[in-house]
C-alpha cells in the first residue's frame, strides 16, 4: 500500500519527508509529478512536500506559457480571418465583373452591332472593368489607396442606383440585370471598408471623415489647374461628362416635379440607368487626370482605365453622330482618340523601361 493506515504512522512518513535534505527529492517541470528517491511517485505532490526555493515557480513559468500560446492562437485566427477575407472580396469583384462581362454579351447580341445598341452595352461593360481592376488590387493589397476607394465608392453608387431603377421599373427586374448590380454595391461597400480599415478591421481612420476628404478631392480635381497638358484633356473630358451627367439629374428632378406620382416610371429608370453611365465616365477621367498630375499613367490600372475610357467615348460618338457630327460628338471622338493614344503610348513606355 502507498500510505499506512495508522493516523500516527502517516504523520511520522510526513515528519520524516519534512526532514529530509532538500535534493532527496525535486518537481518535474515538465510532468508536475514528486520524483522521492529512485522511484517517481504517481501522486501528485502535496504543497507542503514541494522545498521552499521551488515554491511558486510552476505557476509563473505556466501562465507565461499559456500567455505566449493564447496570443499565438489569436494571431493565427486573425491571421485566418483576413485571408478569408480577402478570398471573399476577391471573389466578389470577379464574379460581378464576369456577370456585367456576360450582360454586356447578351445585350450586344441581341440588340446588334449598331451604333445605339453598343453604347447601351457600355453601361454594363464600364462596371464590369472596373470590378476586373479592384480584383486586382484586393490581390495585391491596394484598395487603401486613393485611386481605389473612389472607384469602389462610385462602382457602390452604380449598383445601388440601377437596384433602384429597377424598383421603378419591371422592365429592369431580370435576374441578370439586378444580381451583378447588388454583388458590385455589397462587394464596393466591403472593399471601401477594407481599404479605409484594412482586413483586419483594426484601422482608426473614419469612413465618414474620409469619404469628406474623397469629395473635397474630386472637386480639386475637377476644377483646379492641371499640371500638364495630358492632365488638361482628361479634366475636359471629366468636366463634358459631369455635364451631361448634372443635365440628366435636372432632366429627372423636373420629370418628378411635373408629373409627381403619375410619373412614367420607366422612363425615368432610364434617365436613371443613363445617369450612372456619365457617372463612372466622370470618375474614370478625374482618376487619370489625377495619375496624369503625377505622372503615373504606366502603371497597369491606368492603361486599362484609358482602354475604357477610349472605348467608352468612341461609343457615344457613334450614338451622337448615326446622321451626321454633331458638335458633342466631335468632342467624343477626340477624347476617345486622346484616351486610345495615352493608353499605347503608356504600354510602349512600359515595356521599355
Amino acid at each position: 500500500q502507498m500510505y499506512p493506515k495508522s493516523l500516527s504512522t502517516m504523520r511520522l512518513v510526513y515528519l520524516a519527508a519534512l526532514l529530509a535534505p532538500a535534493h532527496a527529492f525535486h518537481v518535474s517541470t515538465s510532468r508536475n509529478i514528486c520524483h522521492v528517491g529512485p522511484h517517481p511517485c504517481k501522486q501528485k505532490t502535496p504543497s507542503f512536500l514541494v522545498p521552499k526555493n521551488q515554491v511558486g515557480r510552476m505557476p509563473l513559468v505556466s501562465l507565461g506559457m499559456s500567455d505566449d500560446n493564447d496570443a499565438s492562437a489569436q494571431d493565427e485566427k486573425m491571421a485566418k480571418k483576413v485571408k478569408g477575407r480577402k478570398s471573399r472580396v476577391i471573389n466578389g469583384y470577379k464574379i460581378a465583373s464576369i456577370t456585367f462581362l456576360a450582360l454586356t454579351a447578351v445585350m450586344t447580341k441581341l440588340s446588334g452591332i449598331r451604333a445605339s445598341a453598343l453604347y447601351y452595352s457600355v453601361t454594363a461593360a464600364l462596371p464590369s472593368g472596373l470590378a476586373y481592376i479592384l480584383s486586382g488590387a484586393a490581390y495585391n493589397n491596394r484598395l487603401s489607396s486613393d485611386t481605389y476607394k473612389r472607384l469602389n465608392v462610385f462602382l457602390g453608387k452604380f449598383g445601388f442606383l440601377n437596384l433602384v431603377a429597377a424598383a421603378l421599373a419591371p422592365e429592369l427586374r431580370n435576374p441578370i440585370w439586378v444580381i451583378p448590380c447588388f454583388i458590385a454595391m455589397v462587394n464596393s461597400i466591403k472593399g471601401y471598408g477594407y481599404g479605409v480599415l484594412g482586413y483586419d478591421k483594426l484601422g482608426k481612420d473614419s469612413p465618414l471623415e474620409d469619404l469628406r476628404s474623397m469629395t473635397k478631392s474630386c472637386f480639386v480635381q475637377m476644377f483646379g489647374l492641371a499640371k500638364n497638358v495630358k492632365s488638361a484633356g482628361y479634366q475636359a473630358a471629366a468636366i463634358t461628362t459631369a455635364t451631361m451627367k448634372l443635365a440628366k439629374l435636372i432632366e429627372i428632378f423636373k420629370l418628378v416635379a411635373e408629373s409627381g406620382l403619375n410619373v412614367d416610371r420607366q422612363f425615368l429608370a432610364l434617365r436613371l440607368v443613363r445617369y450612372t453611365k456619365l457617372m463612372l465616365l466622370t470618375v474614370i477621367s478625374l482618376t487619370l487626370k489625377d495619375a496624369a498630375d503625377r505622372n503615373r499613367l504606366e502603371g497597369t490600372t491606368f492603361i486599362e482605365l484609358n482602354f475604357m475610357n477610349s472605348v467608352a467615348f468612341a461609343t457615344m460618338a457613334a450614338y451622337l453622330s448615326k446622321e451626321s457630327i454633331t458638335p458633342l460628338g466631335g468632342t467624343a471622338v477626340v477624347f476617345s482618340l486622346f484616351a486610345a493614344f495615352n493608353g499605347v503610348t503608356s504600354v510602349v513606355k512600359k515595356r521599355n523601361q
